[in-house]
């Protein structure tokens, strides 16, 4: 249903701005602009082992922040 897509997207877009800079940062370069690790690591100034740890991170804040909305 396009109503709940779109209630969904909202959610989404809320809880992703809730996200301080240092999280929200790599999930919009990994998930919405397709960035690898190690161009994300070029980006952030960063090891690519970090970048892992700071999406995961990213991850549960941004679910944390998603299951708060429900």
């Amino acid at each position: 249903d396009l109503m709940v897509e779109k209630e969904e997207a909202m959610q989404l877009a809320t809880a992703l701005e809730k996200l301080e800079i240092k999280y929200r940062e790599p999930i919009l370069l990994y998930y919405f602009e397709d960035k690898s690790y190690d161009e994300i690591a070029e980006v952030l100034q960063t090891s690519i082992s970090n970048v892992g740890v700071i999406l995961n991170r990213a991850k549960e804040k941004l679910k944390k922040n998603l299951e708060f909305k429900i």
